[in-house]
């Protein structure tokens, strides 16, 4: 799930009190990815000569809502495994 943080908050105090409770309504196991530059989609258009574009969807000022689950592996240390919410 992406959490947008553009809120229509009327001053900087007020969108930080909304950010803080999406993060304190968090449940056990979830957590929010901050990562600006990271490409959720790539879009390839084709114009009239033919030319091929592409265009990328960066996450921005948002952020992902992700489960963090542990898991055993195969040396049986444990390690931390992210897995996307798609609700």
């Amino acid at each position: 799930m992406i959490v947008s943080l553009k809120t229509q908050a009327r001053t900087s105090n007020e969108m930080l009190q909304r950010i803080f409770i999406h993060i304190i309504n968090l449940n056990v196991e979830e957590a929010l990815l901050f990562a600006p530059s990271v490409i959720l989609d790539v879009e390839k258009t084709i114009n009239q000569d033919e030319m091929i574009t592409w265009k990328l969807k960066k996450l921005g000022i948002s952020c992902l809502k992700i489960n963090i689950q542990d898991r055993l592996t195969s040396d049986e240390e444990k390690s931390i495994l992210t897995v996307w919410d798609r609700t």
